[in-house]
C-alpha cells in the first residue's frame, strides 16, 4: 500500500500511518480491499444508480404515467442528490430535503416523493448495491386524507341516464358497476 510521498509526508506520520495498516492486517481486516471498495462506493453516484433503476426495475413494470411520476420524484425532486454516492445519503439529508419538497411543492409531493426514494433504496439493497434504507424512520409530510366526498344514488342515476350509448356511456356505466379505476376499464378489450 502506498502511503503517500517522500516529500510530502513525515517520517514520524508515515510510519504511525504504516504501523495502524499493519495493524489492522493483524485483525483480520484487508486496507487495499478497503480502498477499492471506497472508490467503487464513489461511484456509484445517486444519478447514475437512479438511471440503472429506472432501466432495469420501474420501465419494464410500471405503466406510462406511473413510470412518469417515478422519474419526475427521482430526476427532480431529489436532484440535489445526483452527484453524491448513494452510500453517502444519511436520514438527515432526506429528512431535510422531505421538508424542503413540502414547502415548494406540498405535503402531498413530499410524500410521494418520500415513497418513491424507499422504492428506489429498497430496490438497490436487493440488488447488493446499498446497505441501509435512508428514508427509514423519517416522519411522512403532514398526514394522508381520505377523500370525503362520496356521490349520492341520485347523482350516480344522473350520471347513467346522461352518459349515453356509445363507447364513452359503455365506459363510464361500467366505472360506475365495477368500481374499478379508470384506466383498467379504459384498457380492457371488447371481449372483456
Amino acid at each position: 500500500i502506498t502511503i503517500g510521498k517522500t516529500l510530502a509526508l513525515p517520517e514520524a506520520k508515515a510510519r504511525k500511518q504504516a504501523k495502524d495498516i499493519f495493524a489492522k492486517v493483524q485483525l483480520g481486516d484487508d486496507p487495499q480491499a478497503d480502498r477499492y471498495r471506497k472508490i467503487d462506493d464513489a461511484q456509484q453516484t445517486f444519478e447514475k444508480m437512479v438511471d440503472q433503476y429506472l432501466d432495469q426495475h420501474a420501465r419494464p413494470r410500471l405503466r406510462p404515467r406511473s413510470l412518469e411520476s417515478v422519474e419526475r420524484h427521482l430526476q427532480e425532486h431529489w436532484k440535489p442528490f445526483n452527484r453524491r454516492s448513494i452510500h453517502d445519503i444519511k436520514r438527515k439529508d432526506v429528512a431535510s430535503r422531505l421538508l424542503e419538497i413540502a414547502a415548494q411543492r406540498g405535503e402531498g409531493a413530499a410524500r410521494r416523493a418520500r415513497a418513491t426514494l424507499s422504492a428506489f433504496y429498497t430496490w438497490a439493497m436487493r440488488s447488493g448495491v446499498a446497505n441501509e434504507n435512508p428514508v427509514i424512520n423519517t416522519i411522512p409530510p403532514g398526514e394522508e386524507k381520505p377523500r370525503d366526498r362520496v356521490l349520492s344514488d341520485a347523482e350516480i342515476a344522473t350520471i347513467w341516464k346522461h352518459s349515453g350509448a356509445g363507447d364513452y356511456g359503455a365506459i363510464v356505466k361500467l366505472l360506475i358497476l365495477t368500481a374499478q379505476r379508470r384506466d383498467e376499464v379504459g384498457h380492457m378489450l371488447r371481449s372483456e
